[in-house]
């Protein structure tokens, strides 16, 4: 009874530590190796993984990616404002790195707000 009451504490802890992110978005740049990179309106802290504004999505080749490019390009069309989130805890910053140097985040979860 008490691993299942730590592993539900567990989970619900996990969302705490995501990272949120709401804005319009200013750009969407896609480099040559693939990487498509968001940013928005709006500044944020910087995390442990990264040290820009920018949100990357995380596979841009998988259905979650693509579908995920859809959303944040209507979005930007539309003027609509948007909610990022990341991954929590460490290893959400694995497509963006420049030098070594991690400075994007990877996006989860992308929702078009209600204005």
């Amino acid at each position: 009874m008490k691993k299942i009451i730590f592993i539900l504490l567990a989970l619900n802890l996990s969302s705490v530590f995501a990272y949120v992110h709401t804005g319009k978005i200013v750009s969407i740049k896609i480099r040559a190796n693939g990487v498509i990179k968001v940013e928005l309106d709006t500044a944020w802290e910087n995390t442990s993984c990264r040290t820009k504004d920018w949100w990357v999505i995380k596979d841009e080749n998988s259905t979650a990616g693509k579908a995920q490019l859809s959303l944040i390009l209507t979005a930007q069309v539309s003027g609509k404002t948007v909610e990022i989130d990341g991954f929590p805890g460490l290893g959400s910053c694995i497509r963006m790195v420049n030098g070594g140097t991690k400075i994007g985040e990877d996006i989860k979860n992308v929702s078009i707000l209600n204005e």
